[in-house]
């Protein structure tokens, strides 16, 4: 496995689907229901792309931002122990051997400066943070499988499903990436809810249902990034 450098670029989303283990599999059902129950909408409330069927429901179940430590490459991430920097280096021998697989989305409108900003905001404000399971596991387990009040008709059902889940100085993983943009600057709302999920980002990557109101804000840079011939 071969990483082209030239395509691989600091403030990047690393999307992950686990393989191995029981947490991936059990994340993606839970966000592959919410996936096709928002696919069953009526035609003007949700965006399908050409791509997607039921089946492939959510595919990745975490995601984390591709930074550097000195010289070496890596992942901001948040895991069960908190958020910390892992080697590129591992998550290569877990793709080798079968645990991992891996999405690059890059965002479309950043620029290298956004994208430095980012990284940099991870390193700052967002490392070395508790995960939060009082967000992740109760209320966006209960969103995922139940119901999603973000787009209620009801006023008070949409104020509380917009409002953010948990803790504000604890975080799960893909609203670590989110919030790498959304600290000014560069002051970015990528992912575009208080309350992201690695659904969400195929969804902002044009992966996914979605609602019309959702826009693309991410490219799949994937084939560029993960090449053999480089």
């Amino acid at each position: 496995m071969t990483i082209n450098t030239a395509y691989l670029a600091e403030g990047q989303c690393w999307h992950v689907r686990s393989v191995y283990g029981f947490e991936g599999p059990i994340i993606r059902c839970a966000l592959s229901r919410w996936a096709r129950r928002l696919a069953r909408s009526p035609a003007d409330q949700v965006v399908i792309p050409e791509a997607w069927t039921p089946d492939d429901g959510c595919w990745g179940n975490h995601d984390g931002i591709v930074t550097k430590r000195g010289d070496h490459w890596g992942i901001g991430e948040q895991t069960l122990s908190g958020a910390k920097f892992t080697p590129l280096d591992v998550y290569l021998a877990g793709i080798e051997k079968g645990r991992y697989q891996v999405r690059v989305y890059e965002p479309i409108a950043a620029s290298a400066s956004d994208m430095a900003h980012g990284t940099a905001n991870w390193w700052q404000y967002l490392r070395g943070r508790p995960y939060d399971f009082i967000a992740y596991l109760p209320r966006l387990t209960w969103k995922a499988l139940v119901s999603d009040w973000a787009d209620s008709s009801v006023a008070w059902k949409r104020r509380i499903g917009r409002t953010p889940s948990g803790w504000e100085w604890a975080g799960w993983c893909t609203e670590d990436f989110a919030n790498s943009y959304r600290i000014k600057p560069p002051g970015r709302d990528l992912l575009q809810t208080a309350n992201p999920t690695p659904l969400t980002m195929e969804q902002c990557a044009g992966q996914a249902p979605r609602r019309p109101r959702v826009q693309i804000t991410l490219r799949d840079v994937t084939r560029q990034v993960f090449d053999e011939t480089a």
